[in-house]
């Protein structure tokens, strides 16, 4: 039996839910409004290009797709001006990503085109500025619209009820192993497959810039086969730190290991980064990973209290005492009175040691 959509790796769940969508399709000419819900980087819109290329109506047609992102949508006049009319001419499937930017008066008027109704086809009448009032068609027999967001939180309530919702499951390091080989020029030992997974930041598109940039390196120094050494020198070169962390998401890690429980406002002082750019490009990693919580502030998770002690404290001659005795107080048995801190430290270091001998990543 032929593997349906074999360019998508896992998601098999998903995969066989979008067979019947196909399915149907091919029997009735007509798709469910579908609503993707994903992380950044999950591979939404590879998704919905590959599954697009699978359908086929009764005449063996496949519907051309329209991609849109919602942000570039400034208001409903430009929707009717620039997007309806090839959508409607194309009888295309129109593909709005990032469908929490929608604004607000075109999200008013899906709310009654894509009313739960079993007549495919829907009228709406728009006001434009200069025509005054148009009539609109939006006949579903020959049209279909999907919606992918990475905030469904922010898409309002009635439009999330009239969408069909699909979700990517989260990815198996297996998973993203192989997506990384596939993208890959270069060969790589088996033996490192560890330390690769190692630095995966839990998403496909992570794992194409990945082996990209590792092709870029491999290239430089004219090399096809990377073994343990050249992988981490590769990682150092890079910016690469454990779980894929880099540099800016790291120095984050070592301000709340040291400081403890920091405000977003104190982060963003201390770092420089904005605190926008902060919670849109630095914190999911974090969070995804299991490395810090927000409850009124920001703090570390044991997880990620053991990054900061294993990177920063086992490097640095200026480690605080105190991040070494947390770490003795997390991985050891309680302190007796009567040990020195001289002892203590030891021990700290001997822990750390441990933890870069499970892997070298520790120790930069």
């Amino acid at each position: 039996m032929t593997e349906y959509l074999p360019q998508i790796i896992g998601q098999e769940s998903l995969k066989k839910r979008l067979e019947i969508y196909s399915a149907s399709y091919k029997e009735k000419g007509k798709l469910p409004f579908l609503f993707f819900d994903a992380q950044r980087g999950a591979g939404k819109t590879k998704i919905i290009r590959e599954w697009r290329k699978t359908l086929e109506n009764r005449n063996g047609d496949t519907p051309p797709i329209m991609e849109a992102n919602a942000a570039s949508i400034k208001n409903a006049e430009d929707f009717f001006s620039q997007i309806f009319p090839v959508w409607d001419n194309q009888n295309a499937i129109l593909f709005i990503d990032e469908a929490h930017n929608l604004p607000d008066d075109l999200e008013q008027i899906l709310l009654t085109a894509l009313e739960r109704d079993p007549n495919p086809v829907r009228r709406v009448t728009f006001n434009h500025r200069e025509q005054g009032p148009v009539d609109y068609t939006f006949d579903f027999r020959r049209m279909s619209i999907i919606m992918a967001t990475t905030d469904a939180q922010k898409v309002a309530n009635p439009l999330r009820d009239r969408l069909t919702s699909v979700s990517i499951a989260r990815y198996s390091n297996e998973d993203l192993f192989k997506i990384f080989e596939m993208n890959l020029t270069c060969q790589v030992s088996k033996e490192i497959k560890k330390e690769i997974m190692f630095v995966f930041r839990g998403h496909p598109r992570a794992c194409v810039e990945l082996a990209e940039e590792l092709d870029h390196f491999a290239e430089a120094h004219g090399k096809t086969y990377i073994n343990r050494d050249l992988f981490l020198e590769f990682c150092n070169t890079m910016d690469i730190h454990p779980y894929g962390l880099n540099g800016a998401e790291m120095e984050i890690v070592r301000i709340l290991g040291e400081r403890g429980a920091c405000s977003l406002t104190a982060i963003s002082s201390a770092t420089g980064h904005s605190k926008q750019a902060i919670q849109q490009n630095y914190e999911d990693a974090l969070l995804n990973k299991g490395l810090m919580d927000i409850d009124s502030k920001r703090m570390l998770t044991s997880k990620g209290r053991e990054l900061y002690l294993s990177h920063f404290v086992g490097v640095s001659d200026e480690a605080p005492v105190e991040a070494e005795d947390t770490l003795v107080e997390s991985k050891q048995k309680p302190v007796e009175e009567e040990e020195t801190p001289v002892q203590v430290i030891k021990r700290a270091e001997e822990a750390i040691n441990g933890m870069a001998i499970k892997n070298p990543l520790y120790r930069r």
